[in-house]
């Protein structure tokens, strides 16, 4: 596992996911209707990407 100033990626990458999580109502309330849809989809298919590498699918 890569280290990154003592912090393994894992943590590195925890810490950026909270900090999205707790923004992103904040942030995808803003968009226009058809854009927020659009991103919905997009990170949809970014997660189930994630997921199928994690579990040997992808």
């Amino acid at each position: 596992m890569a280290v990154v100033r003592g912090l393994t990626i894992r943590v590195v990458l925890q810490e950026l996911r909270t900090i999205v999580h707790h923004h992103e109502k904040d942030w995808l309330g803003a968009l226009p209707a058809a854009d927020l849809r659009r991103s919905i989809a997009l990170l949809q298919r970014i997660q189930d990407s994630l997921a199928a590498a994690s579990d040997g699918r992808g």
